[in-house]
């Protein structure tokens, strides 16, 4: 199983494109997550959208909040999470 990310955000969110976009730009693998389709996300992040989770973590510990750049999520994914 590949390593995965995954994107907390919601439709319509212009900072959740924008996250989406610097991924892409990067090629990372990741999922997206609808965060009104989770309640326990919705409670957790609410105001912290976007957010990325690493997908084998079972903390909190392990997000990457808003606002993030190419170098912070590399720097993010380097001292925790190495693809």
């Amino acid at each position: 199983m590949q390593n995965t990310l995954r994107l907390i955000g919601t439709s319509g969110c212009h900072l959740c494109d924008e996250a989406e976009q610097l991924l892409q730009e990067l090629q990372l693998p990741y999922e997206t997550i609808e965060i009104m389709d989770h309640a326990d996300y919705l409670t957790a992040y609410e105001l912290k959208i976007p957010v990325l989770l690493y997908a084998r973590s079972v903390t909190q510990k392990d997000e990457l909040c808003w606002p993030f750049d190419k170098l912070a999520v590399i720097a993010w994914l380097n001292q925790a999470h190495p693809f």
